[in-house]
């Protein structure tokens, strides 16, 4: 496995899935905060 670069693919390959993992989670976390902002304040708006 350490012949021929292949260790570099595979540190590549999963270097590129974290990544993605984490950008997934970055757009996840904007989208729930969002979302909370908004039941806030369709709450706040509910108590007036």
């Amino acid at each position: 496995m350490l012949e021929n670069g292949k260790i570099m693919v595979v540190v590549a390959v999963l270097a590129l899935i974290l990544v993605g993992i984490v950008v997934y989670l970055f757009l996840i976390d904007k989208k729930v905060g969002k979302l909370e902002k908004e039941v806030e304040e369709k709450i706040a708006e509910t108590r007036k």
